[in-house]
C-alpha cells in the first residue's frame, strides 16, 4: 500500500505526505517532490520523452520501495570527494 495522505504547499516547495505499509506497519514519511522531478528529468534524457502518467506513478512506487527496503540511494555510493579540486573535463580528455 502507497497513498498519498496530503500535499503541502509552501513558497517554491511542494511536499507529499505518504504512508506506506513495511512489515505489516503502516509508516508515514514525507517526500519533497524535487526528488520526484529529478528522476523523471533522468527518465526524460534517457528515454528521449516526457513519461507518461503511469510511468509517473512507477517512478513515484519505485522510491517508495527504494525506502521500504532501505537501500543507500545512488548517489551516496559515489565518493564525491575523489572528484574535489580536479577540472574534470581535462580529465575525461586523458
Amino acid at each position: 500500500m502507497i497513498v498519498i495522505k496530503q500535499v503541502r504547499r509552501d513558497i517554491g516547495q511542494v511536499l507529499l505526505k505518504v504512508e506506506y505499509d513495511k512489515d505489516g506497519e503502516v509508516l508515514t514519511t514525507w517526500v519533497d517532490t524535487k526528488d520526484i522531478i529529478e528522476r523523471l528529468k533522468a527518465f526524460r534524457d534517457l528515454i528521449g520523452r516526457n513519461p507518461t502518467q503511469e510511468e509517473c506513478k512507477e517512478i513515484f512506487i519505485k522510491m517508495i520501495n527504494e525506502l521500504r527496503e532501505k537501500k543507500k540511494p545512488f548517489l551516496d555510493i559515489i565518493p564525491w570527494e575523489n572528484f574535489m579540486n580536479i577540472n574534470l573535463e581535462e580529465a575525461r580528455e586523458q
